[in-house]
């Protein structure tokens, strides 16, 4: 959550619960114990009484491409968007968007919503899962890793081909996703 690349999957792991079971934690469907408590602010590195703060409604600022090329990015005004969506509490200031595209099955399936900080310089995101925005302004979620030169990323998906030694303005680290599955 906070400044962490964590899927609810990944702090199910680290807190030894059932990914369902945690997702109802945090939903508030079922009531968190202390013991709960302590170990997922522990996991989080954050304090127990920022997992007690109010969750924030964040404006959901528009798509961001894991396959489809998407631009722009951003045609509401600013704290305004496509509609509203609760952050989970204790994830700081973040920005949300839907995912559009297949590429980055099974991690991020189309119409999950991600949440993600403020933009870095691409080398202070490397390794990191984000979203990308590249020097023609498309938008992307994609895995950053160095391209072949100084100033060149490559894009890594889950299952399509990379994209090679792209211009890349700025990076912005997913922090959380909310997996926005259909029945099937």
């Amino acid at each position: 959550m906070t400044e962490q690349d964590l899927t609810l999957e990944d702090l199910s792991e680290r807190v030894d619960l059932s990914t369902s079971y945690l997702s109802r934690l945090i939903t508030g469907e079922r009531n968190m114990d202390v013991r709960h408590l302590y170990a997922i602010a522990a996991a989080l590195n954050v304090s127990a009484a920022d997992l007690l703060a109010e969750n924030q409604n964040v404006a959901v600022a528009g798509f961001v491409g894991a396959g489809a090329q998407v631009i722009p990015f951003d045609d509401y005004p600013l704290g305004h968007g496509l509609t509203e969506v609760q952050a989970p509490a204790g994830i700081g200031k973040v920005v949300a968007a839907v995912v559009t595209g297949d590429s980055m099955l099974p991690r991020y399936e189309e119409n999950d919503i991600v949440f993600f900080g403020a933009a870095v310089g691409p080398s202070d995101a490397i390794g990191s899962e984000c979203v990308v925005t590249l020097a023609d302004g498309s938008k992307y979620l994609k895995k950053l890793e160095p391209g072949s030169a100084p100033g060149l990323f490559n894009l890594v998906s889950h299952n399509a081909s990379t994209m090679r030694d792209q211009r890349v303005e700025s990076a912005a680290l997913v922090k959380w996703v909310s997996r926005q599955r259909r029945a099937a």
